[in-house]
C-alpha cells in the first residue's frame, strides 16, 4: 500500500498539492500534514505513548518554517527516533535549496536525500527504489 507520510510545511498550498499528488499516484497508504515543527513535534511525541505507535515510514520535511525550522525539527525529534528501529526516513524539501542546505543535508545522518519542492514522478520512483523504502513498496505489490 505505500508508506505512512508526515509532511512538515508551512506552506498550505504546497500541503494540499503534495497529498493529492500522492493519492493520486498511490505512493501512500496514508498522508499526515502539518503545517509546522512544533506540530509535527507534538503529534509525534503523541504517538509514541501509545502502546504500539504507527510512527510514519517517510517524513517530508520543508527545511525553511517559521517557529520551528526543519534543522530545529530534527535536532528535537533525534532523541526520540533513537529509541525506535527502523526510525522514519526523512527527506528535506525547500523551494530553493542552497549549497550549504545541501552540504549540511549531505552530512545529517539521519536524512536520507534533500529535494526541491513540488516533488515529481521521477523522485518518487526514486525513493520507491531506495532500499530503505523499497520493503514497503514490494508489500503492497505482493497483493
Amino acid at each position: 500500500m505505500g508508506p505512512i507520510v508526515l509532511a512538515i510545511d508551512d506552506d498550505r498550498s504546497s500541503q494540499i498539492l503534495m497529498r493529492a499528488h500522492l493519492e493520486d499516484v498511490q505512493f501512500c497508504s496514508e498522508f499526515i500534514g502539518k503545517s509546522n515543527g512544533r506540530d509535527a513535534l507534538s503529534y509525534l511525541q503523541d504517538l509514541i505513548v501509545a502502546p504500539s505507535p504507527n510512527l510514519p515510514d517517510l517524513i517530508l520535511l520543508d527545511i525553511h518554517m517559521p517557529e520551528m525550522s526543519g534543522w530545529e525539527f530534527l535536532d528535537a525529534i533525534a532523541p526520540i527516533m533513537e529509541k525506535y528501529t527502523p526510525s522514519p526516513v526523512i527527506v528535506l524539501l525547500s523551494a530553493t535549496n542552497t549549497v550549504d542546505d545541501i552540504e549540511r543535508a549531505k552530512n545529517h545522518p539521519a536524512i536520507l536525500d534533500i529535494t526541491t519542492k513540488p516533488i515529481s514522478n521521477e523522485y518518487l520512483n526514486f525513493l520507491k527504489q531506495r532500499e530503505e523504502l523499497s520493503d514497503l513498496f514490494a508489500k503492497s505489490a505482493e497483493y
